[in-house]
Parts: C-alpha cells; structure tokens; sequence
C-alpha cells in the first residue's frame, strides 16, 4: 500500500547515500568471504581478508572487491582457479548455486515493492535486476563454502544431487541481529531494512 512513497524514496536516493550503502554492502561481502575461508581452515588468509574489509571506502572507489576477490578465489579453490561464469566445473556449481540466491533476492526485491531494476551500484539498462545484482552480494560467499565442501567431494558437475545441495543454501541456518534465520528469510528481512 506504500508503493508510490517506496517507489519515489528509492528514485530519490542520493549519490552519496548508495556510495555509502555499497560500501556497506561490499566489507560486508569480503567479511563473508574471510568467514568462509576460515571456515576452510585458512586463518591467515581469512584475517587478511578481514583486514580488506575494514578499508573499503565510500563506493569502493579503490575496488576493494576486486582485489578480495582476486586473492579469495585463489585461497579458497587453489592458485590455478579463475573464476569464470562461461566454464565449467566449479564455475558453473557456483553459477548454478548463484541463480538460487539471486532467484530469492529478486522475490524479497519486488514483494517490498522495490524497482529491481533501479540499482545502487549495477547500472546496466539491459540489466532488469540491477538492484538485486547489488544486494545478494553479500550471500555469495554462502554459495561458495557450499561449492568447496562439493568440489572437496569431488563433485564438479550440476546434477540432480547437487542441485539439492545447493538449493538447500536458502534453509541455511544464519546469525542475525535476532537471533538465527534461515537464508531466504534475512534476504527478506535485509531487503526490508
């Protein structure tokens, strides 16, 4: 019933104000991904990622994401990985696992009457789900633990059972300022906020 008013609020957000909600959102995403290379008992690298995070500035100006991201992929998957959604193996685990959370962001996005393609960061006009290629960012690094327990498996391809694996991500138990949610319920609520 506040659609208009939601509506006019998101197309008059200020420069300044998504510069500050991207970098939010950005040492939000490297701190997940310092978590998940902890998680993968790799305590130097996870703190050094951490100590990325705490130096991304307004809009990231100096892509603190990039240079994470460059150095997370190698940590976490081995120093011959490229990260590349075209091939396959555990690229497309990841694209597959991507698609998930994406799927569930973009739901949160349009039930909270939000225009998805009205995005903070991403501004590709062919691109209808600017807004939800900004805000599921920070859900990433889920889908990669998820993809590194599989690859660790030796499971490399997209099958029926790995499907399951990784769409279970969205019943994934997370820490919250409330206590533990699964995925798809913080999307919901993050979008809300």
């Amino acid at each position: 019933y506040l659609f208009t008013k939601v509506i006019k609020t998101q197309i008059n957000a200020s420069l300044p104000f998504n510069k500050k909600i991207w970098k939010q959102i950005i040492s939000e995403k490297i701190r997940n991904q310092a978590l998940v290379l902890g998680l993968c008992n790799q305590k130097d690298n996870a703190e050094f990622l951490y100590k990325i995070s705490s130096t991304v500035k307004s809009g990231d100006t100096e892509n603190k994401e990039g240079y994470a991201a460059k150095l997370y992929w190698k940590f976490l998957f081995g120093p011959n990985f490229v990260r590349d959604r075209y091939l396959d193996g555990i690229n497309s685990l990841l694209n597959y696992g991507y698609a998930i959370i994406r799927a569930s962001m973009a739901r949160a996005v349009c039930s909270c009457g939000l225009l998805a393609a009205l995005g903070i960061h991403h501004k590709n006009n062919l691109n209808q789900f600017c807004l939800v290629d900004d805000l599921f960012e920070v859900y990433r690094p889920l889908v990669d633990y998820e993809v590194y327990k599989l690859a660790n498996q030796n499971k490399k391809e997209v099958t029926p059972e790995v499907k399951k694996i990784l769409a279970d991500i969205l019943w994934i138990k997370v820490s919250t300022s409330n206590g533990f949610s699964p995925v798809d319920t913080d999307i919901t609520i993050a979008v809300i906020i």
